[in-house]
């Protein structure tokens, strides 16, 4: 998931200003395997849960529309398994070459990818209407340089230090522990591992607890190890902007330790965590891995 928020204020008494802005980075892993599901769901769903959330399904109609009008879909051959409808889409983003022409002195590739698997994290931190990307952000652009599949790691993390806040989806609730703090100056005693208050991560009361309904949801074990590698293909710069955030991330929950003598790091679910990302080598391992 990456999504950018605002709202009006700081909340702390001190000079206000008009936005807070905010987003979340997610496991590139998880993040494909979402999106595409997602999207996978929005061609293969039912009138049970069409009419179970009709907004939800205005919105997957305009993905659809939108897929129509650029020519592009996640949905390769109809398949109603997204497994097997993934592995197809996997295999034709490696092995098909899409003929490029000139759009305006660029060469452009001739398809805009409604839903790409291609360091997608990166490229929405990255592209930019001063970059040519207002309109079609999956465009590939090759003159220049610009908005590439493998966008500049230095231009996502300094984009990413703009944020006033950051989070990690595979650690929602210190995210939103810190972002309570860096908006009211105070941390909630259920963000506490000492206190009487604290509440597990992924429990009921837990700040920001939520459980997903519409959609099954997907696992990264679930798929087979060439899946796996292909999709690490299309996420090198995701991948590295996402161990970069992570050791930031966890730097600033520190430094909220420090200022409020409370304690946060040693509640985090660490088994979960690593269990979802230990295929990240330079985030576990190495002189600057997690596990030193």
């Amino acid at each position: 998931m990456l999504a950018s928020t605002s709202s009006s204020g700081d909340g702390s008494g001190g000079d206000r200003r008009p936005y807070f802005h905010g987003t979340l980075l997610r496991s590139p892993r998880a993040h494909v395997l979402s999106q595409f599901s997602h999207c996978h769901a929005a061609h293969h769903s039912n009138w049970l849960r069409i009419f179970g959330d009709v907004p939800l399904y205005a919105a997957e109609l305009l993905l659809r529309l939108t897929e129509h009008a650029c020519q592009s879909s996640c949905d390769v051959d109809g398949d109603a398994n997204w497994y097997q409808a993934l592995e197809k889409r996997l295999d034709v983003d490696e092995n098909t070459v899409i003929p490029s022409r000139s759009v305006n002195g660029y060469h452009t590739d001739d398809q805009v990818l409604v839903i790409s698997i291609h360091n997608t994290q990166s490229h929405a931190l990255t592209c930019g209407k001063s970059k040519g990307s207002f309109g079609h952000h999956f465009r590939r652009i090759d003159a220049e340089n610009i908005d590439t599949y493998t966008p500049s790691l230095r231009e996502a993390l300094d984009t990413l230090d703009r944020f006033e806040w950051f989070g990690i989806t595979e650690l929602f609730m210190p995210s939103l522990c810190l972002l309570h703090y860096q908006w009211n100056k105070t941390l909630p005693s259920k963000c506490d591992c000492d206190s009487p208050n604290f509440v597990e991560h992924d429990k009921p009361g837990a700040l920001g607890y939520w459980k997903e309904t519409r959609s099954k949801k997907r696992i990264a074990s679930q798929l087979s190890p060439k899946m796996l590698e292909q999709i690490d293909n299309h996420t090198t710069v995701d991948s590295m902007l996402y161990s970069s955030a992570i050791r930031i991330f966890l730097g600033r929950l520190r430094r909220v330790e420090e200022l409020t003598g409370t304690s946060i790091l040693k509640c985090i679910q660490w088994g979960k965590f690593y269990t979802a990302t230990d295929y990240m080598s330079d985030l576990w391992t190495g002189p600057n891995g997690l596990l030193i």
